[in-house]
């Protein structure tokens, strides 16, 4: 999964003429990124932990999905099938209407 967003990403920011401003993104206004990095520290047993590792696979799987949806609604002509196969097999998405990303950067003027 990690290998095919990586290889995403860089095709949607060849086929973007958008350029990204220097900006600084606050992770504690992500409620999602908050909780993940809360939970570092919870004492877990061994089935526990297997559930957590199962719901942490379907977070990441459903932040791949909207990373898709966004490029793609930008970009139609990239290529996601690898990708949509991978999110849609095993393990799968939290609620899709949990968003995950941040607002897109807006251009300055």
């Amino acid at each position: 999964m990690n290998i095919e967003v990586q290889g995403f990403l860089r095709a949607w920011g060849a086929a973007s003429d958008c350029r990204n401003p220097a900006v600084m993104l606050d992770q504690a206004a992500v409620p999602w990124f908050v909780e993940l990095n809360r939970s570092l520290q919870d004492k877990l047993d061994a089935n526990a932990f297997r559930e957590r590792i199962h719901a942490a696979a379907g977070r990441l799987k459903a932040l791949a999905g909207q990373i898709v949806e966004r490029a793609c609604a930008e970009h139609p002509q990239l290529d996601a099938a690898v990708l949509r196969e991978l999110i849609t097999s095993g393990a799968k998405p939290t609620a899709a209407h949990e968003p995950m990303l941040f607002a897109p950067a807006r251009q300055p003027a």
